[in-house]
């Protein structure tokens, strides 16, 4: 099945696009998703999880169209086919 990812800012930057289309096995969780991003593009790995490998607490992470918490339940989420995933950054500014 396919995963549809859109990613913004630093990450837009860092994967060299946008949005991409991820295929995953059935059964995949949000967490296996985000492991399976920082491996194939190894320049998201600091944007999405921390030194101890926790998911990064300022990324926000919306699974069609709802935030999802960073929390250990948000991370085991199943997803569907067709879900789209967005992953922003914290913004800062001035």
């Amino acid at each position: 099945m396919e995963i549809e990812v859109e990613l913004t800012g630093q990450l837009r930057t860092a994967a060299g696009r946008a949005e991409l289309v991820v295929p995953v096995e059935p059964g995949a969780t949000l967490r296996g998703l985000l492991d399976q991003l920082a491996a194939a593009t190894p320049a998201l790995a600091p944007h999405l999880f921390a030194g101890d490998r926790r998911l990064q607490p300022s990324l926000l992470v919306v699974v069609n169209g709802t935030a999802v918490a960073a929390a250990a339940d948000g991370e085991a989420r199943l997803l569907k086919a067709g879900d789209r995933v967005g992953l922003m950054p914290p913004v800062a500014g001035g």
